[in-house]
């Protein structure tokens, strides 16, 4: 038994892997074909680890063994492939409208190709209705097949959070549905076969893409809430930490998660977009989900007020200033930088700035500030800023910091790195989330 996947972003390279790992030949499909020169050079760009592994050395490692064979021949891993699991994103246009393009693309290439007794499972997050609405009709017209007859279509949401792909594929529990009977019993028939984790069976495929974007939207909504008391207890001179884990004592509250910059990714961002599309003439019923979505994408609008007040009250005038941000991925210990709020806090900063540096040695990205040491990004500095955490910040000290920055500097601490204590005990001013 062979599998294709298509899309081998943050999502379809480590499922590929999983398979491949598992014994199966697994032909990962991308149309990008500078992206697949990229894997195979083991450079995909995704933090991600497993048994002790790096993602691109695990790539390696099954592309010698011929588990893994990277490609941008649709047809060929098509004609190979008995189970096609589609991880293709829908991306946002500027009027957060959903992209289906890539979607309907890659659905044509593979109904053209579909063979009878194939299975396709799509695993990407999508508005409500996608399934059933937009990919059967597309694979039904271009393989004159019928489905849950002569080929099976199944709808299995991705659950995995970044950095825990690989362990979170293989044993979270894995929500199956599908267009008929016969179609979800293929689908857990393949799942139960190479999947740890416990299944929970859904009759109606419209339920399982819903409660895709529910886990996604409750998630997006607490750290809506969090940011904002955030933002007015700072203004109250509280630190919203404290106020949080003394408020997470109680056994009931006890799961509020953490303020931060914004929100980054294409999963939490996208979810209120994507159920929004799903809503048609009810758009009304999603406004507390709407008002969620706003707050965390006004953080870096908000977060860059805050600095500006306090360099005024330090008697420091940004135009004179310089600003370092040590971390530009989209969430703590990434590569990744899609819709990230350290580069929407950047572009606002670089209007009242006199000079921006970032460092961020797990990113690779062009940026004229992006400077290669944290040396360089503090030099002369007047404003820190950490928004997220990677490894290099454990080693980071405030008589470092002290040391490489102008006098009177401001540390702006989101994930409560330092110490109040010991900023105070070196005369840092700061922020402290």
């Amino acid at each position: 038994m062979n599998v294709s996947v298509f899309g081998l972003g943050a999502v379809g390279l480590p499922l590929s892997l999983v398979l491949s790992i598992k014994g199966l030949k697994v032909f990962g499909v991308d149309i990008d074909e500078q992206r697949i020169l990229n894997i195979k050079d083991g450079k995909s760009g995704i933090y991600e680890f497993y048994n002790e592994k790096s993602i691109d050395e695990i790539v390696i490692d099954e592309i010698k063994k011929e588990n893994f064979i990277p490609t941008i021949d649709y047809e060929y891993a098509l004609k190979n492939s008995n189970i096609i699991m589609i991880t293709i994103p829908l991306p946002l246009l500027k009027n957060k409208k959903v992209n289906y393009s890539y979607l309907i693309d890659g659905a044509k290439n593979i109904g053209k190709n579909l063979k009878k007794g194939d299975l396709v499972v799509l695993r990407s997050t999508v508005p409500i209705g996608t399934t059933r609405d937009l990919l059967l009709p597309i694979l039904e017209y271009h393989s004159n097949l019928n489905v849950d007859k002569d080929f099976f279509l199944s709808y299995v949401p991705e659950r995995m959070a970044e950095g825990k792909a690989f362990e979170e594929l293989i044993n979270m529990t894995t929500v199956i549905s599908g267009i008929g009977e016969n179609s979800i019993n293929k689908s857990l028939e393949f799942f139960k076969n190479y999947f740890n984790g416990d299944y929970y069976i859904v009759n109606h495929i419209e339920v399982a893409e819903a409660s895709k974007l529910i886990e996604n939207l409750q998630r997006d909504l607490n750290i809506a809430m969090v940011n904002s008391l955030s933002i007015f207890l700072l203004k109250n001179n509280l630190i919203p930490s404290d106020v949080i884990e003394t408020a997470k004592t109680h056994k009931r509250v006890k799961n509020l998660l953490s303020p931060g910059l914004g929100v980054g990714g294409h999963c939490l961002p996208y979810a209120y977009y994507y159920l929004k599309e799903s809503a048609r003439e009810f758009k009304d019923e999603l406004e507390l989900f709407e008002v969620g979505r706003r707050i965390n994408d006004d953080m870096p609008k908000k977060v860059l007020n805050l600095i500006l007040k306090k360099l005024k009250q330090i008697g420091k005038k940004p135009k004179n200033c310089k600003l370092s941000i040590l971390g530009l991925a989209m969430k703590d210990y990434s590569k990744d930088t899609r819709e990230s709020p350290s580069l929407k806090f950047l572009e606002l900063a670089k209007k009242h700035f006199k000079e921006l540096s970032i460092y961020d040695k797990e990113v690779v990205i062009d940026l004229n500030e992006k400077v290669d040491s944290i040396e360089k990004a503090l030099k002369d500095s007047d404003v820190l800023v950490i928004p997220i955490l990677q490894n290099f910040h454990k080693d980071l000290k405030i008589e470092f910091i002290k040391n490489l920055m102008n006098e009177n500097p401001l540390v702006v601490d989101i994930k409560k790195l330092f110490d109040v204590d010991e900023l105070n005990k070196f005369g840092i001013k700061y922020i402290l989330f």
